[in-house]
C-alpha cells in the first residue's frame, strides 16, 4: 500500500531534481545525462533507445531532459510498488 510516509524519499528526491533542473543554466542533471550519452556512442542499442526517447519527447512537446526525468520518476514509482 502506498502511503505518504512511503513516498517521502521519492518526494524529496523529486524536489531535489526539480531544483537542479529549474535553477541552473546547465544543471548537474543535464550534464550527467550528456556525459552518459557521449560515453555511449559505440553502443548501437543504447543509441536506439536514446533516439526513441528523443522522438517521444518531441511528440509530447517537452525537452529530452524532461522526458528522462519522467522516466526516472516512473521507474522510482514502479520500484516502490515492488
Amino acid at each position: 500500500m502506498i502511503t505518504y510516509e512511503n513516498m517521502i524519499p521519492f518526494i524529496n528526491f523529486f524536489f531535489y531534481l526539480i531544483i537542479l533542473v529549474e535553477f541552473q543554466p546547465l544543471s548537474k542533471f543535464e550534464k550527467i545525462i550528456d556525459e552518459y550519452i557521449l560515453s555511449s556512442v559505440d553502443d548501437q542499442s543504447l543509441l536506439s533507445i536514446i533516439k526513441n526517447i528523443d522522438f517521444q519527447s518531441r511528440k509530447l512537446g517537452i525537452s529530452f531532459y524532461q522526458m528522462i526525468l519522467m522516466l526516472i520518476q516512473k521507474d522510482l514509482i514502479d520500484n516502490k510498488k515492488k
